[in-house]
């Protein structure tokens, strides 16, 4: 039995990255000095020559195993069957277009296996790589940010940062990830997966450490989002920005069933963090999306308006957990409810995805409201004192 095990999901990568990427890929894994692994490819019923680059691999080298589902599924569903057979010690993810130092896995793994009592992941630093293999920027500037802390300050960090790359292509021991498996789509958009696999790694305990190397090389390529493969996405530029507004707060959902009782500070930082992102996506829509007068005056007012809950989010992202924090969580959901949304069922028609981001708002409004209700009965009132 091989003691890592590399998982290496692909879908049409000739056609959706340009000849060449993958086997620049697998052509990186397999000069690896480590050489004590099994690649696991799994195609997700390709329909250009990417089996046929696989399979001509597979044919040189008996460390790879190859295999064709036999039904199509959102990219993380392919890990989650990939890795629930995993019975080697340790695993890893790999991208069919990014590279890795030669060292990569034999400086990464020595570390995991040093700490491995305390330790249930290790990631490297690394770097941008455009499609002409040009390094550019670091990718973790702040070298401080790492997940060796307490489980709740490790959340924390997590969930305001929301940079899964490169924390999720480190090596894990199997037996952490698979106990945080699955993979999870909790809406028609299958976004932000891998970050709610992320946080629930981080409500298990598990702990993640950064090695301060620059060894993993991830591909900076055009990610332009196709919002006509999007399933009941609407046309409006307003209601292109309710959409994203009714993801974040199913993600806070999605997150907030694995948050224990105990910890609702959590939940708090959680609804900080969609608040933070619904922001960004109104910058996004408005700097990306066709607008006629009407939208463009809607989306303005929008911006304007979010200027409130904007100077309320959080500056620290591990605060006390206090009544003053709940009321302040409680003021921004009802800012938010009644002067954001309240204001497009205004100046919009009826729409079942402005109704949903309703219903979902008002659920959430009501949540932080028994938390702040019930505060001098919370478990723990201040969990990182």
């Amino acid at each position: 039995m091989a003691k890592l095990t590399i998982l290496f999901p692909v879908y049409n990568s000739i056609s959706r990255n340009g000849d060449g990427f993958i086997q620049q890929a697998l052509d990186s894994l397999l000069n690896q000095t480590f050489k004590d692994f099994e690649l696991h490819i799994l195609d997700n019923i390709s329909d250009d020559s990417t089996p046929t680059i696989c399979e001509h691999y597979a044919k040189k080298d008996r460390r790879i195993k190859f295999d064709v589902d036999t039904e199509q599924r959102f990219p993380e569903d392919g890990i989650n069957k990939l890795a629930k057979d995993v019975d080697s010690e340790f695993l890893m993810i790999a991208n069919c277009d990014d590279l890795w130092n030669h060292y990569y896995i034999e400086t990464i793994l020595g570390v995991l296996e040093e700490k491995k009592k305390s330790i249930d992941a290790v990631y490297s630093n690394g770097c941008f790589i455009d499609t002409a293999n040009h390094i550019g920027n670091t990718l973790i500037q702040n070298t401080l940010f790492t997940y060796t802390n307490n489980m709740e300050l490790n959340f924390c960090l997590a969930i305001q940062h929301r940079n899964v790359v490169p924390v999720l292509f480190g090596i894990f021991k199997t037996e952490s990830y698979q106990r945080t498996l699955p993979f999870e789509a909790f809406d028609t958009l299958k976004a932000n997966v891998d970050n709610l696999f992320l946080m629930k790694f981080l409500l298990n305990g598990f702990k993640a450490q950064l090695c301060n190397e620059e060894l993993f090389y991830y591909r900076d390529r055009n990610r332009i989002l196709d919002l006509t493969k999007l399933q009941d996405i609407p046309k409006s530029p307003i209601m292109i920005w309710v959409y994203y507004v009714l993801h974040q707060l199913n993600f806070y959902s999605a997150v907030s069933k694995y948050i224990r009782a105990d910890l609702p500070l959590l939940k708090l930082a959680t609804f900080d963090s969609c608040l933070r992102h619904i922001r960004s996506l109104l910058i996004w829509v408005i700097s990306s999306q066709k607008q006629d007068k009407f939208e463009a005056d809607v989306l303005k007012t929008l911006y304007e308006r979010y200027d409130t809950i904007q100077s309320m989010l959080l500056k620290n992202g591990y605060p006390p957990f206090t009544k003053e924090l709940c009321e302040e969580s409680c003021k921004k959901s009802r800012i938010f409810k009644n002067y954001i949304l309240q204001y497009v069922c205004e100046v919009m028609r009826p729409h079942k995805i402005l109704n949903a981001a309703v219903e979902k708002i008002n659920n959430i409004n009501d949540e932080i409201k028994i938390m702040l209700d019930n505060f001098p009965n919370n478990n723990r009132i201040a969990i990182n004192e």
